[in-house]
C-alpha cells in the first residue's frame, strides 16, 4: 500500500503544479497584453511556454523521498499489481499526461528510467527502452492526437486510440522517472502476453500502431547485364533491413557490410529484358527512408555490430546526405540451445542498450548499468537481436515528406 499512498501524493502534487502553471501562463500573458514584458517572441505571437526546471525538481525530490515506501513492491500479476495498474489508470488523467509530454524532455532526465517486469514481459519492456531513445518516436507519441478518440463519448474508441492512450501513459510516467512503470495494459491491447518475442512485439505495434507514420523503407534495385551492361530498375517496395553474412576473414557483420552489399557486392542472375540472355549481374539497391529504420541481426549465428553513427548515403535513393544514430539495440540471452528464429521454445531473457546524453546504459528491467566507452556488452546479456537507429537530421526530414 506503501506504493499506492506514493501514487496519490505524487498526483496531487503533480495537478497542483499543473494548477500553479497554468496561473502563471495565465499572469504572463496578462502582463505580456499591457506591457509586453516577459515574452522573447514577437508582438502577437503570444508568450514561450515556461521552463519548468523546479517543477521536475520537485518531482524528482518527491520520488527520491518515497523510495523507501517501494520495498513493499511484489512481483507477479496479483492483486498488488492489479491495484498498482488500475490507480495509474484512473489518476494519470489525460490533463496531467498532456501536461508532463509537453513540458518534460528525454533530455532532462540525467538517466534513462528502468521499467518493472512482473513476469514474462522484458520483450516488451527491452522494446520500449529502445523506442523511448528515439527521438522521432518520442515526437509521434507526444504530438499525434490518435487517443482523442478515446476521451469523446461521440467517437467509437479505437484499438489505435487505445494503444496511444496507454503509449501516452507510460511515456509520462518514464519522463517524471517513476520508480514503478509497468507496460502491462499496452502489452495486453497489443500483443498476447505468452508470445514472449522482441520482434514480433516491434512488427504488432508497428502495424497496429505507427506503421502509417514511420512505414518501412521502400527497396528499389538496379540491377546491371553483365551481357549488355543494360540497367533494370525494380518497383519500389517495402523492405526489412537485415544484416549479411560476414566478409571472408571477418568475425563480425556490421552495417558497413550491409552497404557494401547493397552497392554493387551481390550478384544474381537474370533474363535480360534488353540483351534476352540469362546473365549474371551486379545489383545495387536503393532505399527510401522514413526517420526510423529497424535493422536486425544476421540468422547465421554471426555476432552483429551496430555502429553508433552509420552513412548510408549511397543507399539513400534522396540523394541527400543520408546520416544515421544509434538509438539502441536490444539483446537476446537464450538459457538453451535454439535458434534466432525460434525463441519462443526455450527460455531466455530480454535486455536493452540505449544512447542516452552521449553514454551507453545497459537496461535490463529495474536495473540499470553505465557501459564504459568503446567497451562490448557483457557476454551475459547475449547478442544483438536488432537494432533501431534514426535519422540525424529527421526533424528536417519531417517537412520534406520522406516515404510518401
Amino acid at each position: 500500500m506503501n506504493t499506492i499512498v506514493f501514487y496519490a501524493n505524487f498526483v496531487l502534487f503533480c495537478s497542483r503544479r499543473v494548477r500553479l502553471l497554468r496561473r502563471r501562463r495565465q499572469g504572463e500573458q496578462r502582463m505580456s497584453a499591457d506591457s509586453g514584458i516577459g515574452s522573447t517572441e514577437p508582438s502577437g505571437s503570444g508568450p514561450p511556454r515556461r521552463p519548468i526546471h523546479e517543477t521536475h525538481a520537485d518531482i524528482r525530490t518527491i520520488l527520491q523521498t518515497l523510495y523507501g515506501g517501494l520495498q513493499a513492491y511484489q512481483s507477479g500479476y496479483g492483486d498488488y499489481h492489479h491495484q498498482l495498474e488500475e490507480y495509474v489508470a484512473a489518476h494519470f488523467s489525460t490533463e496531467l499526461i498532456s501536461e508532463i509530454l509537453q513540458n518534460f524532455e528525454v533530455a532532462m532526465l540525467e538517466l534513462p528510467t528502468p521499467m518493472s517486469n512482473p513476469n514474462m514481459e522484458c520483450f516488451c519492456i527491452a522494446t520500449l527502452q529502445v523506442l523511448f531513445a528515439c527521438p522521432p518516436f518520442v515526437n509521434f507519441i507526444r504530438t499525434n492526437e490518435l487517443d482523442t478518440a478515446a476521451h469523446d463519448e461521440n467517437v467509437p474508441t479505437t484499438r489505435q486510440a487505445q494503444i496511444d492512450r496507454a503509449m501516452k501513459s507510460i511515456l509520462a510516467q518514464f519522463l517524471v522517472g517513476s520508480p514503478i512503470i509497468h507496460c502491462t495494459p499496452l502489452l495486453q491491447l497489443v500483443t498476447n502476453v505468452n508470445e514472449q518475442d522482441a520482434e514480433e512485439f516491434f512488427q504488432t505495434l508497428h502495424g497496429l500502431y505507427c506503421g502509417e507514420i514511420l512505414p518501412l523503407p521502400k527497396q528499389t534495385t538496379l540491377w546491371t547485364c553483365d551481357s549488355c551492361h543494360s540497367v533494370t530498375i525494380s518497383d519500389p517496395e517495402p523492405s526489412i533491413f537485415n544484416l549479411p553474412t560476414r566478409l571472408p576473414g571477418q568475425d563480425r557483420t556490421n552495417m558497413m557490410n550491409l552497404i557494401f552489399h547493397k552497392t554493387g557486392f551481390e550478384t544474381e542472375k537474370r533474363i535480360c529484358k534488353f540483351c534476352k540472355d540469362y546473365s549474371d549481374g551486379f545489383v545495387h539497391t536503393k532505399y527510401i527512408f522514413s526517420n526510423i529504420l529497424r535493422v536486425y541481426g544476421h540468422t547465421d549465428g554471426s555476432h552483429a555490430e551496430f555502429e553508433e553513427v552509420v552513412d548510408l548515403t549511397e543507399i539513400d535513393n534522396s540523394g541527400e546526405p543520408s546520416m544515421w544514430q544509434l538509438a539502441g539495440t536490444v539483446h537476446y540471452r537464450s538459457f538453451g540451445n535454439v535458434s534466432s528464429g525460434n525463441r519462443r521454445s526455450c527460455d531466455g531473457h530480454y535486455t536493452a542498450v540505449v544512447y542516452h546524453k552521449n553514454r551507453r546504459f545497459l537496461m535490463d528491467d529495474r536495473k540499470r548499468m553505465m557501459l564504459p566507452t568503446n567497451s562490448d556488452v557483457p557476454h551475459f546479456y547475449g547478442e544483438p537481436y536488432y537494432a533501431v537507429y534514426y535519422k540525424m537530421d529527421w526533424m528536417e526530414s519531417n517537412g520534406r515528406g520522406q516515404n510518401q
